[in-house]
């Protein structure tokens, strides 16, 4: 969560380290520790500083734990214990790469999306096969489309990192990386299913008459017929948004999935990897 300086008088927080929602609170709390002990000597001068580890602020955030540093410029950091340091890493990740503006960044997948929500208003076909599924299948096509937009844009798109050596001993766990990239985009599926929905459900009460959809369902119809109809619609447009991500080019795809500084650490990974790959292909 944080590293204090060897000489006490400069220390570096790690916001990803500190989660994904209450944030502000808590860099409050974790600065104020920092300022507290660096402090020392100007509260008290002439009085001996009190080591981080038995800094008594510390002692008092249970939570928080101080470890030993392993770098001759490092006098400690302070951490969560791994289980739940590791959670609000990977929430604090995932924020960081802004999950809600994925599916916005993305013109081409954008445009897909609306026109294949399009054609399910306008097709009463759509509308008699989502009258003949029960609930569980439309529940099912949702998770189905939410599934098939996440695979293919990491897939797609070589969002999935191949396993590296980091070079930085601050970087983490390749693993982690990518379980922050999945879980990235599919909060971004999710929010984009959920606002897609939205404007196809208003579509669909706008431009279909309740009398219109009663004759093409054959039986009188009511708002969860309409709200059946405005899933399947979103669900072929989640799809077709899906197949229109593939016309992106790979800086709009990175751009709208990761924050500035983790695009500024998979280059670095990727460089890296293209070096030693050249340094082999020069041995061999």
């Amino acid at each position: 969560m944080a590293e204090i300086g060897a000489d006490d008088s400069t220390a570096v927080v790690s916001l990803p380290a500190l989660g994904g929602a209450d944030l502000v609170r808590r860099t409050r709390r974790l600065v104020a520790l920092l300022a507290t002990h660096m402090a020392a000597d100007i509260v008290a001068p002439g009085s001996a500083r009190t080591p981080l580890r038995d800094d008594p602020h510390l002692h008092r955030a249970r939570t928080l734990h101080v470890l030993d540093p392993t770098d001759h410029d490092v006098g400690g950091k302070i951490v969560l214990g791994h289980r739940i340091g590791t959670i609000r890493l990977l929430l604090g990740m995932t924020r960081a790469n802004r999950p809600w503006q994925l599916t916005w960044g993305l013109s081409a997948a954008l445009g897909g999306s609306l026109a294949g929500s399009a054609f399910g208003v306008l097709y009463s076909s759509i509308w008699m096969l989502a009258d003949s599924l029960s609930e569980w299948r439309i529940v099912l096509a949702c998770a189905a489309a939410i599934a098939i937009y996440v695979v293919w844009i990491v897939t797609r798109h070589g969002l999935w990192q191949p396993s590296i050596t980091p070079a930085r001993r601050d970087d983490v766990p390749t693993t982690l990386r990518n379980a922050s990239t999945l879980l990235t985009v599919t909060m971004g599926a999710v929010v984009f299913f959920a606002t897609l929905f939205s404007g196809v459900l208003l579509a669909c009460l706008l431009f279909i008459t309740p009398d219109y959809l009663a004759t093409n369902l054959g039986h009188p119809c009511g708002f969860g017929d309409y709200l059946d109809t405005a899933l399947m619609a979103t669900v072929m447009g989640l799809v077709a948004g899906a197949v229109g991500s593939g016309l992106e080019d790979e800086a709009t795809i990175r751009h709208a999935t990761y924050g500035f500084r983790e695009r500024q650490r998979v280059e670095a990974l990727e460089q890296q990897a293209h070096e030693q790959q050249a340094r082999e292909h020069g041995d061999s």
